[in-house]
């Protein structure tokens, strides 16, 4: 029986080993995980600080153009009508525009 006993413990004393060995490994790698999150957490920080500060990749629907840099020709049919429209009309632009204007004014 006694040397059971004397197995018990030296069993005892290299699992106590272990056990150290393991919950220090358990630290450095609880260490190494926050360090990993504080570096992911300032990436992402600096990603969204650069998202916002800068415009869209994609522009909107709204200022799509043909490629080559020509507007789309609805675009220019109604510009050249607008165009005639106040070279023909003087009066009538100018009361529009001013109508539009004092519009616009209201609700600012």
């Amino acid at each position: 029986m006694p040397k059971r006993e004397n197995e018990n413990d030296a069993r005892a004393s290299v699992g106590c080993e272990r056990c150290e060995q393991l919950d220090a490994r358990i630290h450095e790698l609880e260490l190494e995980r926050s360090d990993l999150r504080l570096a992911l957490a300032r990436e992402r920080e600096r990603a969204n600080a650069l998202r916002l500060a800068y415009p869209a990749v994609h522009p909107s629907p709204l200022q799509a153009s043909v490629p080559g840099g020509r507007a789309p020709l609805r675009h220019r049919l109604v510009d050249a009508l607008n165009d005639s429209l106040k070279h023909r009309f003087p009066d009538i632009h100018r009361a529009a525009k001013d109508a539009g204007s004092s519009v616009l004014t209201r609700f600012r």
